[in-house]
């Protein structure tokens, strides 16, 4: 029977290591973004405690545990029992088939974002999806923004004044501050009109300062909204693209406390 050794973690509070017979089941659930081209694995790294003998194993409730195992266990340690569950080849397959029903029955949640028709590349972490994300929103804000300035170039060349300008950004500046001069609140940037302006161009100009500011805030808005929109994808996975990668008794490390029946976990 397959046998697997967990490490003792926790430093010894002064009692005796004892390992604890529980059950292991890892594997990976494969799942494909058939639009995308781009298939994502979901690792699942379980310990569950053993069922009664002939009962299947509830593995929802299961503990998720870390990759890393040990070779060997300790030395001078202490062993419990293995659980009547578990004590033959025969039990442990009918409990891996268990397992794998588990496995086909998960989905494999993926981080996307439909405003900008993106999802999470395959090695790519959830912070750096979100960090994608931003960089893509502010390079469309960018354009859009190129775009809105020759819409409104004619209007103040109307008042023989320009758009006005921008306060450069820093494109390593963190995500809130690089859109404070652009949003509704920050102060609307004047222009400075020649002398020969009516007091009514003069208030024509005015308005347009502020309509121009309003549109810019409406862009900068719809952009932010756009990086924030960050969901997950379900994907289901095809039967063949379950894989049970390791399944066995697990010798869990455990500290006897001096003294006491209580067993303390040392592995995590």
């Amino acid at each position: 029977m397959a046998q697997f050794y967990l490490s003792a973690k926790q430093p010894n509070p002064g009692g005796e290591l004892v390992y604890q017979c529980l059950l292991l089941g890892f594997g990976d659930v494969t799942a494909e973004d058939k639009k995308m081209g781009r298939k994502y694995t979901r690792a699942v790294r379980l310990l569950a405690p053993a069922p009664a003998d002939g009962q299947p194993v509830d593995w929802a409730k299961a503990e998720t545990i870390e990759d890393a195992l040990e070779q060997h266990a300790a030395p001078d340690a202490r062993w419990g029992p293995i659980p009547d569950a578990l004590n033959t080849a025969k039990k442990l397959k009918a409990l891996e088939k268990g397992f794998a029903d588990f496995l086909a029955g998960l989905k494999v949640a993926v981080p996307a974002n439909a405003a900008l028709k993106m999802s999470c590349d395959s090695a790519e972490s959830p912070d750096a999806f979100r960090a994608r994300c931003q960089s893509i929103a502010w390079r469309e804000f960018e354009k859009k923004l190129t775009a809105e300035k020759q819409t409104y170039e004619e209007e103040f060349k109307r008042y023989g004044v320009s758009v006005p300008a921008d306060d450069p950004v820093d494109a390593n500046a963190p995500w809130s501050e690089r859109w404070q001069q652009f949003l509704r609140g920050s102060p609307v940037r004047r222009t400075t009109p020649s002398a020969t302006l009516s007091a009514k161009q003069k208030a024509e100009l005015e308005n347009l300062e502020n309509e121009w500011h309003g549109a810019r805030a409406n862009l900068a808005e719809s952009c932010i909204r756009a990086a924030e929109q960050i969901s997950e994808m379900t994907l289901t996975p095809k039967k063949a693209d379950i894989k049970v990668v390791r399944f066995g008794l697990a010798w869990t490390p455990f500290w006897l406390l001096p003294g006491t029946a209580d067993l303390r976990p040392a592995y995590r």
